[in-house]
């Protein structure tokens, strides 16, 4: 199972998103796995994409630890990690 951690600023919004989870899956592109999400959690997806084909702009989603696009391929063991953006004056 894939794990994944979402960050603190989407649990607010998604009330029934956990902080960790695990996520049974085959091996998929990282946007197949974004939708399997979305069926788990509804508003993941609205969230995490800022259209069919791109990352919101101030999210950051790594795979294994190498920062990812939609066509990244997750593995059924791979640790995704979810964050925002930092600012501030």
């Amino acid at each position: 199972m894939a794990r994944v951690a979402f960050p603190p600023a989407l649990t607010v919004l998604i009330p029934s998103l956990p902080r960790q989870a695990e996520v049974s899956m085959e091996a998929c592109t990282l946007h197949a796995f974004i939708d399997s999400m979305e069926a788990r959690w509804p508003g993941v997806a609205l969230r995490l994409r800022g259209s069919p084909t791109l990352i919101r702009e101030h999210i950051r989603i790594f795979v294994d630890g190498q920062q990812a696009t939609l066509d990244h391929i997750v593995q059924p063991h791979s640790v995704v990690r979810i964050l925002t953006a930092v600012s501030g004056g």
